[in-house]
């Protein structure tokens, strides 16, 4: 097989749309749903560009944003066309949206000061942890080791989110990600659970029906929602003139 039959290739995964809806309101885009709902990200992402631009926030910020209209749009392709190619598209940018996650806690932490050995570390893990795991995903094709590689990253991210001074009134921006993120994760694994047991809504009156839908714009929410503290802790630490 050619490098560009295996992109064009059926996705590693299918969701359950495509299985009751394929093609069923275009003949251009497979799930014309979960592809509209993927477009959620940019608005988001344009949006904490603005509020990053007003608070001056270095590099990794804008970073982040850039790459979560990626994500959109590569989501949007991979569930309109069910390509490997289109899966890629979504993934590749997700590790680097988790990656993004991790930069941005830079100065924030004392075991993230700029030049500091446990900061290299840190770093040089995170990018081999993405890098070992791509490798090993291109070969066997299981999505599992995307799956784990990714949340991994974003584990490493959020404990440094977590263990750094709380800025004044954020917690509450902490504790909105923190639900969004329980609710994304708990419709992902009804809707996968649906797809398993092949018994997916096929009623679009049933709010089931709408669940990966719902994945996206909890996930966009819960990105804005961590965003946010994430600035007002590194707002915080400028005026403290010190790590946390």
């Amino acid at each position: 097989m050619s490098v560009l039959q295996a992109l064009m290739s059926k996705s590693n995964i299918e969701w359950c749309e495509a299985h009751v809806a394929r093609y069923a309101y275009s003949s251009n885009v497979s799930e014309l749903e979960n592809t509209l709902s993927s477009f959620v990200y940019l608005p988001v992402a344009a949006y904490l560009m603005l509020r990053h631009s007003k608070h001056n926030m270095p590099f990794w910020f804008y970073f982040t944003e850039i790459v979560l209209c990626v994500v959109g749009v590569g989501s949007a392709i991979f569930h309109g066309t069910e390509t490997y190619l289109g899966e890629l598209l979504d993934e590749v940018p997700m590790t680097f949206l988790a990656l993004g996650y991790l930069m941005q806690r830079e100065d924030c932490h004392e075991w993230t000061t700029r030049g500091s050995w446990k900061w290299m570390a840190l770093r040089s893990s995170a990018v081999g942890v993405a890098v070992l795991s791509w490798i090993l995903y291109l070969k066997t094709r299981n999505f599992e080791v995307f799956k784990v590689s990714f949340v991994l990253l974003v584990v490493m991210s959020s404990g440094l989110l977590f263990v750094s001074k709380a800025p004044p009134s954020g917690r509450t921006y902490l504790a909105g990600a923190f639900i969004l993120v329980v609710l994304a994760r708990t419709v992902w694994e009804q809707e996968r659970s649906f797809f398993r047991e092949e018994k997916c809504p096929t009623d679009e009156a049933d709010v089931r029906y709408h669940f990966h839908s719902f994945w996206h714009l909890f996930t966009a929410l819960s990105h804005m929602s961590a965003q946010w503290y994430s600035m007002l802790q590194l707002v915080e630490h400028r005026k403290g003139g010190k790590s946390p």
